[in-house]
């Protein structure tokens, strides 16, 4: 038991909540900075239009701040050089399209876009080959053992909801498709010290309640999508583990008591 236990830490991590709140808070402060100084921008366009300061160009000849100001807000959000250099194309690209849209220089649209499909291809090669990531790929099986105690619920394009009630939970598989999933776990009962639960998430939202003595353990693998772990056993005696193995592309899972 100890040994299992000893591979499942090492394989599962414990979500930190007050990590993810301060990156998140970070996040949506640097997402609301990008989106007032586009306000901004678009007000000041506007206004210098009417008062017939600007220079004859019209408003719509500006669009490409549009695409230059969250380029420029990302690049500042940018955790890795990856997401810099992707932000760098795009700066560019922009910058042409300004410079074109207000005919500053002869730089004809033709040459402009074949030049930012070039960039941006060669920019994705330098990301793979300088800044390879590791794969966080999670493997979740087709099936698992047909038991009362043992979860197996498939979803396509619909919505349920699984009670265990006082039931013994063994684990099991939740396959989801472009819907809407909740387990409540909360007086649900394990007799081994843990249970694994797997989850494929694809264009679905997942919400899962647990009792506040087990702890939760994620392996998650996500594409366009999140899991937020808000369970919390602080100040009460861990008896059980709940471990969840997830793949989550474009939906969401949330876990809380």
């Amino acid at each position: 038991m100890h040994h299992h236990n000893a591979c499942a830490a090492e394989r599962f991590h414990r979500y930190s909540r007050s990590h993810r709140k301060d990156t998140c808070a970070r996040d949506e402060k640097r997402c609301g900075i990008g989106f007032s100084l586009m306000l901004i921008a678009v007000g000041t366009l506007f206004l210098l239009q009417h008062l017939g300061m600007l220079g004859g160009y019209a408003v719509t000849q500006f669009w490409p701040l549009a695409i230059m100001i969250p380029a420029l807000s990302g690049l500042f959000r940018a955790r890795h050089w990856s997401g810099r250099i992707f932000a760098i194309v795009i700066l560019v690209f922009s910058d042409l399209a300004l410079v074109h849209s207000l005919q500053l220089f002869a730089v004809p649209w033709g040459l402009i876009w074949p030049v930012f499909v070039v960039a941006l291809g060669a920019a994705m090669m330098a990301m793979v080959a300088l800044f390879p990531r590791k794969s966080t790929k999670v493997t979740i099986p087709e099936t698992v053992a047909d038991s009362p105690d043992m979860l197996n619920s498939k979803i396509i394009c619909g919505g349920k909801e699984d009670d265990f009630g006082t039931g013994v939970f063994k684990g099991g598989l939740v396959d989801i498709f472009m819907g809407g999933y909740e387990l409540d776990l909360r007086a649900a009962r394990m007799e081994a010290d843990e249970a694994e639960l797997f989850l494929k998430v694809k264009l679905a939202g997942v919400k899962i309640r647990v009792p506040q003595d087990w702890e939760v353990l994620i392996d998650g693998d996500t594409f366009m999508g999140a899991i937020e772990d808000n369970s919390s056993c602080r100040g009460v005696d861990v008896k059980k583990r709940l471990l969840i193995t997830a793949s989550v592309r474009q939906g969401a899972i949330e876990i809380n008591n």
